[in-house]
């Protein structure tokens, strides 16, 4: 699935369910989200079962971390249905690039929580830490935003790559 594909995809789901808050986006689309506080490594998974949508998140994640788990959960429930119907999508490793669905969910999560305006505004000012301490974001969520801005056009240069697994460091 194209860059263009998934950006105009979180555009659509932006406009019809009115937010970008990835907790009020799976409640609207009527998700059944539940935190768990036994999950150890796992951040979060999302399933589909008796026509039903579930997402369940680590209850240890901070703030920041758990909307970007909602995000990228979002995404798979959105973008990835027909998968989810086989077996559940487990998020151990958030942002594995390895894997193609796990890279489009976090194209998605990007495009999702950061406006493209917000990037270009301050983008000539400051350099990739300073944008993403200046947007709230961690600098390898810009990089994904980024690199989704360059594949629809915008031909940003960017010294660093996709670190897949940024969210892997460290325990919960």
């Amino acid at each position: 699935m194209s860059a263009r594909y998934i950006f105009d995809t979180a555009c659509k789901v932006i406009k019809k369910y009115n937010t970008r808050d990835p907790y009020e986006l799976l409640v609207r689309m009527g998700a059944v989200v539940n935190e768990s506080s036994s999950f150890d490594k796992l951040k979060g998974c999302c399933f589909y079962a008796n026509r039903t949508s579930y997402v369940i998140y680590n209850g240890k994640l901070g703030e920041y971390e758990k909307r970007v788990v909602l995000a990228h959960e979002a995404a798979h429930l959105i973008l990835h249905k027909a998968s989810l119907k086989a077996s559940p999508i487990k998020e151990i490793s958030l942002y594995g690039a390895e894997n193609l669905l796990e890279y489009e969910a976090n194209m998605f999560a990007a495009d999702f929580l950061i406006p493209d305006e917000a990037v270009t505004e301050i983008l000539d000012r400051y350099d990739i830490f300073e944008m993403s301490r200046k947007l709230y974001i961690s600098h390898e969520l810009l990089l994904f935003k980024l690199t989704s801005m360059n594949k629809r056009g915008y031909g940003f240069t960017l010294s660093d790559e996709i670190n897949s697994s940024f969210l892997k460091k460290g325990d919960i």
